[in-house]
């Protein structure tokens, strides 16, 4: 029987932003058989949280303490 199982991947980036892989594995009696990646997108520190992956929020919470955010702001390009 080939159940599907779902997958997150996070990957922190060096300016602290969550690069994040959603997708499904595909498995069959312990052994992956084939995968699919739903989605991919990139957070940044301070962005909104709502809906994420649980994994995604645990690592987003522990990362982002309002240092980070306020140093990801800074230095970002301000607007003309």
């Amino acid at each position: 029987m080939i159940v599907p199982v779902n997958i997150v991947a996070v990957q922190v980036n060096q300016n602290n932003s969550l690069f994040v892989t959603t997708g499904i594995d595909y498995d069959s009696d312990g052994a992956v058989v084939g995968s699919e990646i739903t989605s991919q997108y990139t957070l940044v520190p301070g962005d909104d949280l709502t809906g994420q992956p649980t994994e995604v929020v645990n690592i987003a919470n522990a990362l982002w303490t309002p240092a980070v955010v306020a140093a990801y702001q800074a230095s970002q390009p301000k607007p003309e």
